[in-house]
């Protein structure tokens, strides 16, 4: 399986997901469903590669407000959804280095279950997957900061709701280290270099990789607690049967 990274001008982490089939082989659709990193900066070109060949429609930014202020964006006739998978920026502990103060590590297991267990969370996600599946015949853009957490778990239900294998899902998730792997040796540096702790440094540069075992860790929880994911979409979210059926049969190729 080869994963479908478009040809921009600069290098991202951003994927049209008609390379992926589901269990019956039936693919998605093209230019429909495209998920990606933050794209306030992606260059001009980049953009009008997204709205002339990829035919954008719509952006949905799960950034929260902070990090939206931080990097703005907007682009001409695309339509544009800001909707924080957090209620609330997560503010950052501190750690005293000896000199200055450093982002405390985060423990990323309780961030991913903050993502799909707590009320605000369910509530911006409904929203979030309402919008996606609204579209027919045109593409919508879902992004993060980085396109790796906050847009792998909406990857995560996007394509369980499309009947694509699990297997494949994870596949797909850890395809965003081929992005993120030199991202995350230049935080490795950084943080090397401001508290000469070389097993700090290493666990920074973790939370800038995806691992299996994170994703593995809510597809775990929600089974668990609800059966299966689609138990989990139809009860704490609020999808329905029919409007999941009707998805499908938006953004896959059947021969039906």
């Amino acid at each position: 399986m080869k994963n479908n990274n478009i040809k921009l001008e600069t290098k991202q982490n951003i994927r049209d997901l008609s390379y992926l089939n589901n269990i019956i082989k039936n693919p998605i659709k093209e230019n429909m469903l495209i998920r990606s990193n933050s794209i306030s900066d992606f260059t001009v070109n980049d953009i009008n590669i997204l709205k002339n060949e990829k035919y954008l429609k719509t952006v949905i930014d799960i950034r929260d407000k902070q990090e939206v202020l931080k990097k703005p964006y907007k682009i001409n006739n695309i339509k544009y959804y800001n909707i924080p998978l957090f209620g609330k920026q997560k503010h950052k502990q501190n750690k005293d280095s000896g000199k200055q103060k450093v982002s405390k590590i985060p423990n990323i297991f309780e961030t991913y279950m903050e993502m799909v267990d707590s009320k605000i969370a369910k509530k911006q996600i409904k929203k979030i997957l309402k919008i996606v599946m609204k579209q027919k015949n045109c593409c919508v853009l879902y992004h993060c900061t980085y396109g790796k957490d906050r847009t792998g778990i909406i990857t995560l239900l996007i394509l369980t709701m499309l009947d694509v294998d699990i297997n494949i899902i994870k596949k797909d998730y850890l395809y965003s280290n081929i992005y993120l792997e030199s991202i995350a040796e230049e935080k490795y540096k950084l943080y090397l270099e401001k508290t000469r702790d070389e097993d700090y440094a290493k666990q920074m540069k973790d939370i800038f990789l995806v691992k299996e075992e994170y994703i593995d860790h809510v597809i775990n929880y929600i089974n668990e607690k609800q059966g299966t994911i689609i138990n989990y979409i139809e009860k704490e979210i609020g999808i329905s049967k029919r409007e999941i059926e009707k998805f499908k049969k938006n953004f896959l190729i059947t021969d039906k």
